[in-house]
């Protein structure tokens, strides 16, 4: 799903499901050079920075996971005028694993939540150049 985003929504949406272009295009390039792939089908997103135990935790109190995991996460969510319980809870709580492609395309994925954050440390929003394009038809 490839929708227009602020900086901090791409950079969430990468916790839970979410993908970068570029990434995409990774997944892409990888799958068409594989001879050995007849037909399949690739969960291709994000890394999820949690293991599933913690992923669990994240259903119920996901800012507290993030703080731990990101320290100044919430200072960082909340200087950019976002709100941090809104963003921790957008797009759902399924765990999408990416294993398959990662052993069958060789698949790893450039752009996760912890680039984002880094990014989001030294306020680069060159590290997401796609970020705050206009809504299609609009």
């Amino acid at each position: 799903m490839f929708v227009p985003e602020n900086f901090i929504r791409y950079g969430f949406r990468l916790l839970k499901g979410g993908v970068d272009d570029r990434d995409v295009a990774q997944a892409f390039l990888l799958g068409i050079s594989n001879d050995s792939i007849g037909f399949d089908a690739f969960n291709i997103m994000a890394e999820v920075p949690f293991s599933k135990d913690e992923f669990l935790a994240w259903r119920q109190e996901p800012t507290v996971l993030l703080e731990k995991s990101f320290s100044g996460i919430t200072e960082l969510v909340k200087a950019r005028g976002e709100n941090l319980d809104e963003l921790a809870n957008m797009w759902g709580y399924v765990y999408w694993s990416i294993d398959k492609a990662k052993q069958v395309l060789g698949y790893e994925p450039k752009y996760n939540f912890p680039q984002f954050y880094e990014a989001l440390k030294k306020d680069d929003q060159a590290h997401y150049p796609y970020a705050n394009l206009p809504w299609w038809g609009v």
